[in-house]
């Protein structure tokens, strides 16, 4: 009898232990299937056929904060000179869709910007492939160029720090809000400087994304209170009707945000350049 209870014994933990590497096997497949996808997903939206190897490659860009585990160590100081052109025009000869092109020294944001409908590029690149990172997308069809009031553009929050998932650095590392103040942006005609002056946590459908205003003075109103939600506190800005900015806009969990509340950069042009 005690043999026997034995016997069961072993036989329920052999069954528990294979179990428990069933269960390992299976988990460690699926975070690699999920390391492989996300790099191939980034990758994909990188590697734009016709684009320059430009951005975070080059000397001064390079990718100064890890995203992976929080750990926001900034070195070395990100470089204030613009980065290489992209040839938009020669671009939307083959994807009709590319409006510009975002790039943000100190992050993985170096991407292709669509303009659609607000649905399709959430789930496509740029070439027109189902790709689950979506690409940078502009809402509501207003266009980089000509410069407008308020171009919103959206982009996912990719854990691996694609896509959109760059911006956190803005809410969460002091150095990198202090020393990354300027987003890049190429048209097919001119280069956009822009200045960050406003992070913050914010609902979906908050005012944010609004881009049609009923005078000056209802955009300049608008302006001041995006700037006065800034999380590094009011800095004192001035507006005028003059004014162009934008508007990142990606999901976020930072703050206890809830499922509906989503990470704002909005950043001011400070300069632009005429192509030839």
């Amino acid at each position: 009898m005690a043999a026997q209870t034995k016997k069961k014994k072993s036989v329920l933990l052999n069954i528990i232990l294979f179990i428990s590497i069933a269960v390992f096997l299976v988990s460690a497949g699926i975070l690699a299937w999920r390391f492989i996808s996300d790099y191939q997903e980034d990758q994909h939206n990188t590697q734009v056929e016709g684009a320059s190897a430009v951005g975070f490659l080059q000397e001064g860009y390079q990718r100064g904060f890890d995203l992976s585990d929080g750990a926001y160590e900034f070195s070395p100081e990100i470089s204030p000179v613009w980065p290489e052109r992209q040839d938009i025009g020669r671009l939307q000869e083959r994807y009709a869709n590319l409006n510009g092109w975002i790039m943000i020294p100190g992050t993985k944001i170096n991407y292709p910007v669509m303009m659609s409908d607000n649905e399709y590029y959430l789930t496509h690149a740029y070439d027109g492939s189902a790709l689950r990172a979506g690409s940078i997308f502009i809402f509501d069809h207003t266009p980089l160029e000509p410069v407008s009031r308020n171009v919103v553009i959206y982009g996912h929050n990719m854990k691996n720090g694609s896509m959109f998932g760059g911006l956190k650095a803005y809410y969460l590392n002091d150095s990198f809000y202090d020393q990354a103040r300027y987003i890049y942006i190429d048209t097919k005609s001119t280069r956009l400087k822009y200045e960050v002056f406003s992070v913050f946590i914010a609902q979906e459908n908050e005012e944010y994304h609004k881009t049609a205003f009923a005078s000056d003075e209802e955009y300049v109103a608008f302006l001041q209170r995006m700037a006065k939600r800034n999380i590094r506190g009011d800095m004192q800005q001035t507006f005028t009707a003059d004014d162009s900015i934008i508007t990142l806009v990606t999901c976020t969990s930072l703050g206890g945000a809830g499922e509906d509340d989503r990470l704002i950069v909005q950043a001011r042009l400070v300069e632009q350049q005429e192509v030839q």
